[in-house]
C-alpha cells in the first residue's frame, strides 16, 4: 500500500526530486510533488547529532507502486488453486512486464532525476518498480530535498538519518524510499557455536546432526534428491571462502559437489566476510538436503543495510533464468502502522512526532512496502522464498532498545511483532526445533560411513527462541484462513485474522546441545538457529520439486493443501506438540511455534504428487 503523504507542493520539472536540478534549467511546466511523511525515524530529536559528512557514501532505493496490484494478487492466488484455469500457468518475465509492469515513463523519470542529482543509478529491470542508486550524503540530500544528520544512540552506535520525509513527484507514484538512514538493516539469526558434544543418555543423544541423519529423520526418499533443481541464497558480502567450506563438508559426508554461482547484485560484493558463518550454513544445509541439485546461486549485496540488500531480493525475483527456490536467513521487524505504509485505524499514528515506548516501535523506512510487491511478482513467476522466522522467540529483533539488545541474539525482545520477510504472505516462514536422535547416525565432524544404521528421532520440540506468532498488521492469506490455531485479529483491520507464522519448521538446534554439522574457517562447527531451518526446508522442497519433474510454483499453498485432510497431514508432517517460544506454546495441529510441524518428505511427495 502507498505510504502516507503530506500536502501537495508544486515545483518545476527540473526540481522534480527537490534540488535535483537548478530552476534555471527547468521546464516551464510545473509538476506537483509530495513528501512521504512516514519515511523518518521517530524521536530523533531526543538523540545528540552533528552534521552528516557530506562525502560519506550511501545507497538508496526508490520503490514505485504497481499499477495493477489487485490483479497481481488475484492471479497469484489462481496459480495455485486447484481447478483454476490459471493453475500452474506461471508467467515468464516478458509476460509479467507486459501485464503488470510499471510504465517506463515513471521509472525512467526517477532514473533521470537521480542522475541529475549526481547519484550513480543502476538501470532498473524491465518491470521497473525499484530504482537503486549510490552516492554521497550531499547528493542524496540534493535528490530528495532532505537533511541528513549523524546521530548517536546511548550505546554508542552512530548512524545517519534524514530529518524530514523525501520529496518526490506525484506522477511517479513513489511508495517509499529506503536507505535514507543507516540504522535500519536486516539481522542474521545468531544460533551458531562450536561443535556440540555427542552425549547419549539411553537412546537420546545430544550433538550435531549430519545430512544423512536428517535424510532419515525427515524421511527423505533416496531416489528423490532434488535432481535438476537449482537453489539460491539471499545474502551479502564477499563469498570467496564459501566454495572451499562447502567442498570440505561435502567430501566429509560423501556428497556430490555442488557448483556455486555468485551474482554480485551491485556490480561488486564488497569485502565483508563477517557473515560467512551464516552463508556457510545456508549453502551446506540446502545442498546437504538436496544432493542431486543442479547448483546454487548466491545473490549477494555489499552490505546488510536495507538499501543494499534489497537489490539481492530484486535480482533473485526477476532473474528469468535463475533458481525458482531461494532462502533468506535474515529479517527485521515487520512494518509498523506508524511508518505510514498501512491505512486503517492505526494508519493516522504519527511515528515522526510521538515519543516514549510507542515511538520506539515505529519505523522510518518502509522496507516492507518496497520488498513485498517484488516478492509477489516472484510468486507470479512460480518462485518460492523460504525465510527464517528469527531467533527472538515470539518477538522481532528491535533496533531501538539497546538495554534489551539490538538486533537478533537469542533473546525475546518483548514486542510481539514478527520478522519480515518471513511474515510476508509471499514467503514460506520457517521456524525452529531442537532435534535429538539416537546414536545410530554418523558422527558429526567425521567422515560418513556407508552402511551405518540410519538415525531416528528420539525427541523434537519447539525451540525456545524460534520465531513465531501473529502479525499485527498483515492479513492472513487465503491458504491460512481455515486454521483453527490462528486467531489473532489484525490491529489495522479488527474483523480480519492476521498472518500467522511459522508455516513449517525444521531443526534449528538450541546452540549449546544441538545443531547441524557444517564446515567453517576453523573446521567443523555447529550451525543452528532458524537460519539453519530455512535452507534445510529449501533443500527438502527441492526434492519435492525434483520428484514432480516440473515447477510447482509457490510452495506455501501446497503445504497447507497437503495438510488439509487428517490422512494428508499425518503422511506429510510430524506434529510437534511440546516446547514454547515465549508467548506461544506448541499444541496439536498448526501453532505459532512450529506451524504445521516438521516434514515427512516421502509422504509429502505422495500426498501432493500421488507417487513416491
Amino acid at each position: 500500500m502507498p505510504a502516507r503523504r503530506t500536502a501537495v507542493l508544486t515545483l518545476t520539472a527540473g526540481a522534480l526530486l527537490a534540488g535535483a536540478a537548478s530552476v534555471s534549467s527547468a521546464a516551464s511546466v510545473p509538476l506537483s510533488t509530495i513528501r512521504i511523511a512516514g519515511n523518518v525515524l521517530p524521536s530523533l530529536s531526543q538523540l545528540p547529532s552533528v552534521a552528516a559528512p557530506a562525502h560519506q557514501p550511501m545507497t538508496v532505493g526508490v520503490a514505485l507502486a504497481h499499477p495493477h496490484a489487485a490483479a497481481e494478487e488475484a492471479l497469484a492466488a489462481a496459480l495455485t488453486t486447484p481447478g483454476s484455469p490459471q493453475q500452474g500457468k506461471f508467467l515468464t518475465m516478458d509476460q509479467l512486464v507486459a501485464r503488470f509492469g510499471v510504465p517506463h515513463s515513471r521509472s525512467s523519470h526517477v532514473v533521470a532525476q537521480l542522475r541529475t542529482a549526481g547519484l550513480t543509478v543502476s538501470q532498473p529491470d524491465a518491470f521497473g518498480d525499484y530504482v537503486a542508486a549510490t552516492g554521497t550524503v550531499a547528493q542524496v540530500e540534493r535528490a530528495f530535498h532532505v537533511t541528513e544528520r549523524l546521530y548517536t544512540l546511548p550505546n554508542g552506535t552512530r548512524f545517519l538519518a534524514n530529518t524530514s520525509g523525501p520529496l518526490v513527484t506525484t506522477a511517479d507514484d513513489v511508495t517509499t524510499v529506503v536507505g535514507l538512514n543507516t540504522l535500519q538493516h536486516y539481522t542474521l539469526p545468531s544460533g551458531h557455536s562450536k561443535i556440540a558434544q555427542d552425549i547419549c543418555a539411553g537412546s537420546t543423544c545430544t550433538g550435531d546432526t549430519t545430512p544423512q541423519d536428517l535424510w532419515s529423520v525427515y524421511e527423505q526418499p533416496a531416489r528423490r534428491t532434488g535432481q535438476g533443481v537449482s537453489m539460491a541464497v539471499i545474502g551479502e558480502g564477499n563469498p570467496k571462502n564459501l566454495p572451499g567450506y562447502l567442498a570440505k563438508q561435502e567430501a566429509a559426508y560423501r556428497l556430490p559437489r555442488t557448483s556455486l554461482t555468485v551474482k554480485c547484485v551491485q556490480g561488486s560484493c564488497g569485502t565483508d566476510t563477517s557473515g560467512d558463518g551464516e552463508w556457510q550454513i545456508d549453502t551446506q544445509a540446502s545442498a546437504g538436503m538436496a544432493p542431486g541439485n543442479s547448483g546454487e546461486t548466491l545473490y549477494f549485496a555489499k552490505s546488510i543495510l536495507d538499501g543494499d540488500l534489497n537489490n539481492s531480493f530484486v535480482a533473485w525475483a526477476r532473474d528469468p533464468k535463475g533458481p525458482k527456490l531461494a532462502s533468506a536467513s535474515l529479517g527485521e521487524c515487520e512494518a509498523s502502522p506508524a511508518n505510514g505504509v498501512f491505512t486503517g485505524p492505526l494508519g493516522a499514528t504519527n511515528g515522526n512526532t510521538s515519543s516514549g515506548p510507542a515511538a520506539l516501535i515505529a519505523f522510518g523506512n518502509g522496507e516492507q512496502a518496497a520488498v513485498d510487491p517484488v516478492l509477489r511478482t516472484a510468486v507470479l513467476l512460480g518462485k518460492t522464498l523460504f525465510a527464517s522466522t528469527g531467533d527472538t522467540g515470539s518477538s522481532c529483533p528491535l533496533l531501538y532498545l539497546p538495554a534489551i539488545g539490538a538486533g537478533n541474539g537469542l533473546a525475546n525482545q518483548v514486542l510481539p511483532e514478527q520478522n519480515y520477510p518471513a511474515v510476508s504472505a509471499h514467503a514460506v516462514a520457517v521456524g525452529g526445533t531442537v532435534l535429538y536422535t539416537n546414536d545410530n547416525g554418523s558422527s558429526a565432524g567425521s567422515s560418513y560411513r556407508p552402511g551405518q544404521k540410519p538415525a531416528t528421532r528420539a525427541a523434537e520440540y519447539a525451540w525456545t527462541f524460534g520465531g513465531g506468532g501473529a502479525s499485527l498488521y498483515t492479513p492472513a492469506p487465503s491458504w491460512q484462513q481455515h486454521l483453527s490455531g490462528n486467531t489473532q485479529p489484525c490491529l489495522t483491520a479488527p474483523t480480519s485474522t492476521c498472518r500467522g507464522v511459522p508455516d513449517v519448521a525444521a531443526q534449528s538446534g538450541d546452540v549449546l546441545t544441538n545443531g547441524y554439522s557444517v564446515v567453517g574457517a576453523n573446521g567443523f562447527t555447529s550451525g543452528g538457529g532458524t537460519s539453519l531451518s530455512s535452507p534445510l526446508w529449501m533443500g527438502m522442497w527441492a526434492r519435492v520439486q525434483g520428484a514432480a519433474g516440473h515447477n510447482l510454483g509457490f510452495a506455501a499453498p501446497l503445504l497447507y493443501r497437503a495438510a488439509g485432510t487428517p490422512s494428508g497431514y499425518a503422511a506429510s508432517f510430524t506434529d510437534v506438540t511440546t516446547g514454547a517460544n515465549g508467548l506461544h506454546v506448541a499444541s496439536s495441529g498448526w501453532d505459532y511455534t512450529t506451524g504445521l510441524g516438521t516434514p515427512r518428505i516421502a509422504g509429502l511427495i505422495r500426498t501432493l504428487l500421488h507417487h513416491a
